[in-house]
């Protein structure tokens, strides 16, 4: 295996990119894949906001432990900032070694399950709360509800299923490490 010279790379593995320069030349290619850290650094910045956000609201609503809803001096949750890039990088070691593109697959993957999991039960939730509903709206409303519920409902089940088991089984242990965060924080509040 021999050395591999500058112009024998791509201009990225991105095949937008790759697209792009097959296309429209070599510009194109490079204006994609600096759209593409452009991206990137944008989604950057909203997640290192967003990390320490999420735990100080839920922590507001008594759902995590008080000590992520206390702020520093300008106002900056740290304790969930440091806790989520502790955890964010904890993740990223364990999967080290399955390269680069596989671990970002996989850390997507684990987000595209915690988010499916929260619609599917609000498919579910929102047809236990139509046959409850005793009134004259039920006839009318029950092809909106159905038209809507159930697909969303089975479209979130093929999707959970569509992720595999590895990420399904680390999806479960991730929202079993947050089981004692939610009793500890319910025994606070009561």
């Amino acid at each position: 295996m021999g050395i591999i010279s500058p112009s024998e790379l791509s201009i990225s593995t991105s095949p937008f990119a790759d697209a792009a320069e097959e296309i429209w030349g070599k510009w194109a290619g490079y204006a994609v894949a600096g759209g593409a850290v452009i991206a990137c650094l944008g989604a950057l910045n909203g997640w290192i906001l967003l990390q320490g956000q999420l735990p100080l609201a839920a922590s507001q609503d008594k759902l995590f432990p008080p000590f992520f809803h206390r702020l520093s001096n300008r106002n900056i949750p740290t304790m969930g900032i440091i806790i989520s890039s502790l955890l964010a990088s904890i993740l990223i070691v364990m999967n080290y070694t399955q390269g680069m593109v596989s671990m970002f697959t996989f850390i997507i993957m684990l987000a595209t399950l915690s988010t499916l999991i929260p619609y599917a039960f609000s498919s579910l939730a929102d047809m236990v709360l139509y046959f409850r509903d005793e009134g004259i709206q039920r006839k009318k409303t029950f092809l909106l509800h159905s038209a809507i519920s159930i697909p969303a409902l089975l479209f979130s089940l093929w999707a959970i299923y569509g992720l595999g088991y590895v990420k399904l089984l680390w999806g479960l242990v991730l929202l079993i490490v947050g089981i004692p965060f939610y009793y500890y924080a319910r025994r606070k509040k009561s």
